[in-house]
């Protein structure tokens, strides 16, 4: 069975980078934003696209108001879009959530800047609590 062909994210960023659904524009703003949901920062740039990268991760708040859920996209469901992303409910105090998401992302090998990011971002909601 064949896997499918190969291609670059360099070449996949280059065809999508002005044409997709995430994309928003302000006026008087040069800075193109994004909507993608495993966007950590909301830039639109190749470095933190959800859409081309393997291995892509976010935090947004959990839906009780207290802790966070940690989004990420699994590697081997690359195929299958309903089962490919998965969220972990991270409900302890703010150290032991630190903790888990440094692991997590040290053990399946997701990059350093998405770790930091994603620590900061769970730190934020935190200490809006």
């Amino acid at each position: 069975m064949k896997k499918g062909i190969k291609v670059s994210r360099d070449l996949l960023w280059l065809m999508t980078n002005r044409n997709n659904s995430f994309m928003v524009k302000a006026p008087g703003i040069k800075k193109v934003f994004s909507k993608d949901p495993l966007n950590p920062k909301g830039i639109q740039s190749l470095k933190f696209s959800g859409l081309l990268h393997r291995h892509a991760m976010t935090v947004e708040p959990h839906s009780s108001g207290k802790g966070v859920n940690l989004i990420y996209r699994k590697s081997s469901e690359q195929r299958k879009p309903i089962k490919q992303f998965a969220r972990i409910a991270l409900v302890r105090d703010n150290r032991r959530t630190f903790g888990k998401i440094r692991r997590f992302s040290n053990k399946h090998f997701y990059r350093t800047d998405l770790k930091n990011v994603s620590y900061l971002f769970s730190r934020l909601f935190y200490t809006n609590l």
